[in-house]
């Protein structure tokens, strides 16, 4: 897949909010965004730890999806834009989209 992503121009990423999202406890959690950020790694494909900003804002006591459906609510959309924005700034791709 990343491959053809990267022959239309385009660049594979993955968000990773897994350790956001407790169903089975943290450690399940954590085990897989590890395991996930280490495939990313060997296999050259982009990896955004959105569990990191989610789960600092929650930390501090701010809801960052709605409680009936667990979508991101405006705050966890922000953290999400955030976080993408600064992955693309990281990668040199943000000179390109102030154009």
């Amino acid at each position: 897949m990343r491959n053809d992503v990267e022959s239309y121009g385009g660049n594979l990423v993955i968000v990773d909010a897994i350790s956001n999202r407790i169903q089975k406890g943290r450690l399940p959690a954590n085990l897989l965004s590890r395991i996930l950020e280490y495939y990313c790694i060997e296999n050259k494909i982009g990896y955004i730890p959105l569990y990191e900003d989610l789960n600092n804002a929650n930390s501090n006591g701010n809801k960052t999806s709605w409680a009936f459906d667990g979508h991101f609510n405006e705050l966890g959309t922000q953290i999400f834009a955030e976080s993408m924005y600064r992955w693309l700034q990281n990668k040199g791709v943000g000179a390109s989209l102030n154009n």
